[in-house]
């Protein structure tokens, strides 16, 4: 790996159940005003035992090269025949 990205504080915003992303929430026409009141009220997440995504990744690459030198699990579009 190159560069990790380690962040400090990451916040939890609660969005309205029907939006799926920040996208979506202006789109609907949701204001700026709107969005400040999810940042005032938005969660601290403990990201203590966070791991970077690229080690996660790393682990699920390995745990998936054992299962497959076992002969547990076909690799992804292998060929078939």
């Amino acid at each position: 790996m190159d560069t990790v990205s380690v962040f400090k504080d990451v916040f939890i915003l609660d969005l309205p159940s029907e939006i799926k992303d920040i996208n979506d929430y202006f789109k609907a026409g949701h204001s700026a005003f709107d969005f400040k009141h999810i940042l005032d009220t938005a969660r601290m997440m403990d990201v203590q035992y966070v791991n970077p995504i690229e080690v996660e990744i790393q682990k699920f690459i390995r745990k998936l090269k054992e299962k497959q030198n076992r002969g547990g699990v076909n690799p992804p579009l292998a060929p078939s025949g």
